[in-house]
């Protein structure tokens, strides 16, 4: 099993159901900010994968999909740039260490027809998995 290549708390949840890490063809549909304080804050990203990019599902089973919401604590230096709707291509997680020794997580995610957002912060986590019936068109 892919395993990222930073610490993500509760990442077991996300890889008991994709299998590995791997954030391709995933859509964004929600996008939550807290600021805790001026130039820093709280970001979690919905994202959603159609059932049948993960496993079988028995004939006749209705289309699911699955939601994973993952939470970046202490993000800072936040950069959105045309990403409603897409779908993620691209997807970059890097640890670092800063000058004064600090460690944090370089952040790129990229659609896979315009737009990116980037990032630094301190921690992630998978907040959670839910399997759900895909919504009507």
């Amino acid at each position: 099993m892919i395993a990222p290549p930073v610490p993500i708390a509760n990442v077991d949840k996300f890889l008991s159901v994709v299998g590995q890490w791997n954030l391709y063809d995933m859509q964004i549909r929600c996008v939550r900010w807290e600021s805790e304080r001026v130039g820093t804050g709280t970001l979690e990203l919905c994202l959603y994968l159609g059932a049948d990019n993960i496993k079988r599902r028995p004939p006749g089973a209705p289309a699911t999909e699955y939601e994973f919401v993952f939470r970046f604590d202490g993000t800072e230096g936040l950069f959105i740039d045309d990403f409603a709707g897409s779908i993620l291509g691209e997807h970059e997680f890097e640890a670092r260490v800063a000058p004064n020794g600090a460690e944090f997580i370089d952040v790129s995610l990229s659609s896979v027809n315009a737009g990116d957002i980037h990032f630094l912060c301190s921690s992630i986590s998978v907040v959670s998995v839910r399997e759900l019936p895909i919504r009507a068109a």
